[in-house]
């Protein structure tokens, strides 16, 4: 049986590999994923419970939102390799993209009386499809930045239970009494996914270590499994699950100085009519603790398909 778990485990990391496969032209990526992205989406509707939103009172600027309420469906980029928040399951034979960022999606769907569409890409390729307004909306892990403030029209904070996790490294179990200390990091190369917090917060504090960014997580946790490289930043949220996953993995003593106090869903920018709806959505959503609901529910079905590996 166990075996048979770990299989499935294999079999969702090398799909996510092949969905996400690395390169080197963020907007070559996004044109690919619009290209595939109708065989690549999922559309449900009316599963979360939530009420539809009275919108009539909605102002702001932008016609995003008109255009969804018309077309009757949104979509939502996400990069489906960052479990518990976004993440494959593949164990009922069709792909289905799930986690507590999903959740939240759906939510607002069925919040706004519309379907949802689940548009799978490349976390570094998520800025470009917003801020060219090729979806509606991302909800991907995203942690608020000055940088993507300009860039982008965020909602308001949702989901502040990564301030009670933070960032660490994730590393091979039999390195970690060497890799303790940010010094014991120098020279050493340590992955953290292109455009992330991870990956600033990577270059800021471990400074003197051989900083790389990658487009998959799923990679650079075979990249440290393999002894490819040294180390992987992660939200601990995410590395707990990996390291239960992988016996052979384990998260370093070291710990980054970060306080995160939620997430931010990504819409284009001047779309203030649509970001004032979700943040209707967003404050019910904090209001009634749904993100923790669905987070905890979100790491159980991890372990569901494989997580729970341990003798």
């Amino acid at each position: 049986m166990k075996k048979a778990i770990k299989f499935i485990s294999v079999l969702i990391l090398v799909f996510a590999t092949m969905l996400t496969a690395c390169s080197g032209n963020t907007d070559k990526t996004v044109s690919e994923t619009s290209k595939t992205d109708s065989v690549s989406k999922t559309s449900v509707s009316n599963i979360s419970g939530a009420t539809k939103l009275d919108l009539s009172s909605i102002k702001g600027e932008g016609d995003r939102l008109d255009k969804i309420l018309a077309a009757g469906v949104i979509t939502c980029a996400t990069s489906p390799d960052f479990a518990p928040n976004e993440f494959m399951d593949i164990s009922s034979g069709e792909t289905k993209y799930v986690g507590c960022d999903m959740d939240l999606a759906q939510y607002i769907a069925d919040s706004l009386g519309v379907k949802l569409e689940i548009v799978p890409m490349k976390f570094d390729a998520i800025k470009a499809a917003v801020t060219t307004g090729q979806i509606d909306m991302a909800i991907a892990g995203l942690a608020y930045t000055e940088n993507r403030a300009k860039n982008m029209q965020l909602s308001d904070l949702f989901g502040n239970t990564d301030a009670d996790e933070g960032q660490g490294v994730v590393i091979l179990k039999e390195n970690a009494d060497k890799l303790k200390t940010a010094d014991d990091f120098a020279g050493k190369k340590v992955l953290a996914q292109n455009g992330s917090v991870q990956l600033d917060l990577t270059m800021e504090q471990l400074s003197k270590a051989d900083c790389t960014p990658i487009a998959d997580v799923n990679n650079g946790a075979m990249e440290v499994m393999t002894g490819q490289a040294d180390g992987l930043t992660l939200d601990l949220a995410v590395a707990k699950v990996l390291v239960v996953a992988h016996k052979e993995l384990a998260i370093s003593d070291f710990g980054f100085e970060y306080e995160s106090k939620g997430n931010v869903i990504g819409c284009t920018k001047g779309e203030t009519k649509l970001v004032n709806a979700l943040n209707m959505v967003v404050k019910e959503v904090n209001d009634k603790g749904l993100y923790k609901q669905w987070k905890d529910k979100a790491i159980e079905l991890a372990k569901s398909l494989g997580v729970e590996v341990n003798n």
